[in-house]
């Protein structure tokens, strides 16, 4: 037990405060005898729980259960599980310690974009997007609490809640990291489709009329006779705007050829 008082040096005192430094003694005597008596009643009481030690969560436990719950979330909104991936793994390692070492939070908080560090990490991607959040509590985590915590918040949030279901994505890497200095818990939670996986297509328009198709938020002209090569993604629709119709839903395969043509007085769309 460290001492309440302490130790006093004498040297040369003057003689009107010797009768001070005795008291005072005195009095440092008195209160440790006072201490060591009631030292078995201070060891009865119960500890509040705000002096307990916090509780230290097990960050490959929480970065496994992330991916778990997100999985479960996935499968119930009717999309396909992520399997881990390396590369996105250490991507969001090194941009969550960072996040931890600095307290600076944002998706360019070390100067590059998330599929710049998915690059820099060695993964060649079709897509990529990424997932932030931090926690922080006096009475600290259990792993699958603060797994929880985390996906539960993304679920609430629109935009992290169109990452995790992003149909696009296929793969994930996950990470957390503590910081000392603000009690926080930083997570890093990457989405990603590896350039492997994109899907490529042309399309060729063979009737006299000038039509349009997007992939994703792009869009481009297709005037009579002209052909497009292009690529997607994967999952993401190709969609064809014909006159007087509504828009067409495409869904290419690697090497699919489509043609636009005319039948019977209206233009529709063949693939082969």
């Amino acid at each position: 037990m460290p001492a309440l008082f302490p130790p006093l040096f004498v040297d040369r005192v003057p003689r009107e405060d010797r009768r001070l430094l005795r008291l005072r003694m005195a009095l440092r005597a008195l209160a440790r005898r006072l201490l060591r008596g009631l030292a078995p009643l201070l060891a009865a009481l119960p500890v509040p729980a705000a002096w307990a030690q916090a509780r230290v969560p097990d960050p490959g436990a929480v970065v496994r259960q992330v991916v778990e719950r997100g999985n479960e979330f996935r499968r119930s909104q009717g999309q396909a599980p992520l399997a881990p991936e390396a590369r996105l793994a250490a991507a969001a390692r090194g941009f969550a310690d960072l996040l931890a070492d600095t307290d600076r939070f944002g998706h360019d908080a070390d100067g590059r974009s998330p599929s710049q560090r998915a690059t820099a990490a060695g993964y060649g991607w079709c897509m990529v997007a990424e997932n932030l959040a931090l926690e922080g509590s006096s009475a600290g985590f259990e792993s699958a609490e603060l797994a929880q915590d985390l996906v539960d918040g993304w679920i609430q949030s629109p935009g992290h809640r169109r990452n995790l279901l992003a149909a696009d994505a296929t793969q994930t890497g996950v990470a957390i990291a503590y910081s000392p200095r603000s009690d926080r818990w930083y997570a890093v939670q990457m989405f990603g489709r590896p350039a492997s996986d994109r899907i490529t297509f042309d399309i060729t328009n063979r009737s006299t009329t000038a039509v349009s198709y997007r992939v994703g938020d792009r869009s481009w002209p297709l005037t009579p006779g002209m052909r497009r090569t292009d690529q997607t993604c994967g999952a993401t629709d190709v969609e064809v705007a014909l006159p007087g119709q509504p828009p067409l839903a495409l869904h290419p395969r690697d090497g699919t050829h489509f043609r636009i043509e005319a039948a019977q007085g209206r233009l529709r769309v063949g693939g082969e």
